[in-house]
Parts: structure tokens; sequence; C-alpha cells
């Protein structure tokens, strides 16, 4: 089996590992989730389905077969970061287009700050309110 189909499952599988802990949190405290929690286990679910049509793509191409064509073309998946200190989502790329170097390099910063990387099919952006490197201004580098 492909690498990249590994990697899909454990993904997939540590998303509804992550919906189930809170879930979990709302049963016991026998109080209704907190809207974070709800937001962040539909966002976890949005990811899913793009890892679950990521993955039929790549097994369709494994076994020679023409190319999955996508029913609702109109919206791409989007690859965004959510700040690990605040919470607020304060960057997104769209992977129908690709990612520039430079925003590759973005995306690695965010990665090793310990940020949450998802895939979603829509994002509101929010400001992140913590010091973040890929915002500080050029003439700090002068």
């Amino acid at each position: 089996m492909s690498r990249r189909l590994e990697i899909i499952k454990e993904i997939v599988t540590r998303n509804e590992n992550q919906i189930r802990h809170y879930n979990k949190l709302a049963s016991q405290s026998r109080q209704p989730m907190p809207k974070e929690d709800r937001d962040r286990c539909l966002e976890l679910r949005k990811a899913n389905v793009w890892l679950r049509k990521a993955e039929f793509c790549i097994v369709q191409a494994l076994a020679g077969q023409k190319e999955y064509i996508d029913t609702n073309p109109i919206k791409q998946p989007i690859l965004a970061v959510r700040c690990a200190k605040c919470g607020r989502v304060y960057f997104a790329a769209a992977l129908g287009y690709g990612v520039a170097p430079d925003t590759g390099e973005d995306i690695k910063n965010a990665v090793a700050e310990g940020d949450e990387l998802f895939i979603t099919d829509e994002v509101k952006m929010q400001m992140c309110k913590c010091d973040k490197p890929i915002f500080k201004q050029e003439e700090d580098e002068e």
C-alpha cells in the first residue's frame, strides 16, 4: 500500500479519536458541548471528507483507472492553520492551485511552532493575537 494512503488513514483515525474525545468530555460533564468544541468537531469531520476523497483518488490512480472528477468543482480544498496558543485560524492556502515555495515555508514554520493544520472547504480567517514570526515586517529584517 502507498505511504500516502497510510498517512491519510492515520490522520482520519486521529481526527475520529479527537471527535470521540470531545463527545466523551461533553457526556461526562452532562453539559452541552461548548461552541468551540462543536466547531472543531465539525472541522475535523470536514477534513475527513476531504481526506477520504483524496484517498479515493489515490486508489483509483494506483489501479490505473480514469481520473476522479469531482461533482462539486466550485469548492476547492483549503489547507488552514490554527494557532496552538489562541485557537484562531490565521492562515489558509487553496490546495487546488498548488502551493508556492514561500507559502510552503510559512506552513513549515507553523508546524514547527505546534500550530494545528486542517483541511476544509471553507474557512473564516481571524487575526491571531500571538506574536507570529510570519507576520513580522520586512523592516525588522533590515
